[in-house]
């Protein structure tokens, strides 16, 4: 859920590659990502799902049936819905997890 992307990344052995791809942010901008990124367990394959509305960085993450809850994190500072967040935000959101088929 979101993250952010180093410079570099660690390899065993103590050298250091370049990181790889290119984070999503909202409005393509901030130092957060909002990305989300799903694992199926039934295809054993990991995947992408819609962004978050907001950059988000550690945020808790916890489903409850077909649901997909997160909260609070570290998130670029936002205007949502009217309401302002800063930098560690009180903000729960809620997604539905639905299967899709090709």
């Amino acid at each position: 859920m979101g993250g952010y992307q180093y410079p570099r990344v660690a390899n065993p052995g103590g050298t250091f590659s370049p990181s790889c791809g290119e984070p999503s942010r909202a409005n393509g901008k901030g130092q957060y990502s909002n990305d989300v990124f799903v694992y199926d367990t039934q295809t054993d394959l990991f995947g992408t799902a819609d962004p978050m509305p907001i950059n988000n960085n550690l945020s808790m993450a916890a489903v409850k049936g077909n649901f997909l809850y997160t909260i609070s994190g570290e998130c670029d500072a936002k205007e949502i819905d009217g309401v302002y967040y800063g930098h560690r935000p009180d903000l729960c959101l809620k997604g539905n997890i639905t299967e899709l088929r090709p």
